[in-house]
């Protein structure tokens, strides 16, 4: 399956993977991402349940809630 990513998303898994490989800490990846030390604990556990995959916003590639009926487009 392919996985579409954007480049803020691909920033975020760098670091994340440079905090499991222990190249910086959770606080310096922290500031990075301008996130909490907590958030980035959060970030690595779903990294290390979900993989790559997991790292992409949830409702990528589903439709929008307030989108319009079909047979209400098709009149149009």
């Amino acid at each position: 399956m392919l996985i579409t990513m954007s480049d803020k998303e691909i920033q975020r898994l760098a670091v994340l993977q440079d905090v499991r490989d222990h190249r910086i800490t959770q606080v310096r990846a922290a500031e990075i991402l301008k996130l909490s030390t907590r958030q980035i604990t959060r970030l690595l556990q779903k990294l290390n349940q979900d993989g790559v995959s997991g790292m992409a916003h949830a409702s990528r590639g589903q439709p929008g809630h307030r989108r319009h009926d079909d047979l209400l487009k098709s009149k149009c």
